[in-house]
């Protein structure tokens, strides 16, 4: 193996490599290969509970996901695993949102010393909405130009989800002895 390290191609430029196809040169991947993966996020949260008597509360919550991402990676030509020796790149963006925000209503009152009841009423929203787009190809026209226009072959993909959804609860409760 040590071999390789300072012997990264052979005499026609490709990947030198003594095994099979399925796992490439160490030494020629740290030298040609690259991989890149950014990622930028943001979330919140706010929350607020408010006790309109010693019974009787609100709890409202919101939270806020963000995220912006951003990928990246090729290999050279001459890759003895990546395309048949013509090399290649994939790269994607995306940006993803999620937004959650619910309310709940609780009361709650002691009958007697051993008696308790409860009832909560609330509500949910949630939004998410996801789109991106990737490409990905094979075929240098160019050495160590690493742009999509630069290959021979190449795919592009564009992505879109969105959701929302909107729910009602409510949940009553009755204690024994604080047991039940």
């Amino acid at each position: 193996m040590s071999e390789l390290e300072g012997n990264l191609v052979n005499a026609d430029g490709l990947e030198n490599w003594i095994w099979d196809k399925t796992v490439g040169n160490p030494y020629w991947a740290k030298a040609y290969k690259r991989n890149q993966d950014e990622k930028n996020r943001l979330q919140s949260l706010f929350s607020l509970k408010t006790d309109f008597t010693d019974n009787f509360n609100l709890i409202l919550r919101t939270g806020f996901d963000f995220l912006n991402r951003n990928t990246k990676e090729y290999a050279a030509l001459g890759s003895a695993v990546n395309s048949n020796y013509r090399g290649n790149m994939n790269q994607g963006f995306s940006n993803n949102i999620e937004w959650n925000s619910d309310f709940l209503f609780n009361y709650n009152k002691n009958l007697s010393d051993l008696i308790g009841v409860g009832l909560s009423v609330g509500g949910n929203y949630r939004f998410n909405k996801s789109q991106g787009i990737n490409q990905s190809g094979n075929g240098w026209r160019v050495p160590d130009f690493y742009n999509i226009s630069n290959l021979e072959n190449f795919n592009t993909g564009e992505s879109f989800s969105e959701r929302e959804v909107v729910s009602l609860y409510t949940l009553g409760n009755i204690s024994y002895s604080d047991f039940l």
